[in-house]
């Protein structure tokens, strides 16, 4: 999946806001390949969203909790990851 990649965490990570519009790509194609496929929604991935979550009003940081939402929704348990 494009979580594998070998940029993915240089974007999804980007302290620097360096990728600030890539970022907000790559988490648009997210929600759409959870949206259309939900079985791809796996445990293994909420730990590198969480780290990109910044909990502020940004578009980022609100698809990456639309994810997160979307997730849960289809099965994934967050409680371990408090």
């Amino acid at each position: 999946m494009v979580i594998s990649h070998s940029e993915f965490m240089t974007v999804i990570m980007d302290e620097r806001e360096t990728y600030v519009e890539q970022k907000k790509a790559l988490l648009h194609l997210l929600t759409v390949l959870v949206q259309v496929n939900p079985k791809i929604c796996q445990g293994g991935h909420v730990p590198l969203l969480l780290s990109s979550y910044h909990a502020t009003r940004s578009v980022s940081d609100q698809l990456i909790l639309g994810l997160m939402r979307t997730y849960e929704k289809n099965g994934v348990v967050l409680s371990p990851f408090k």
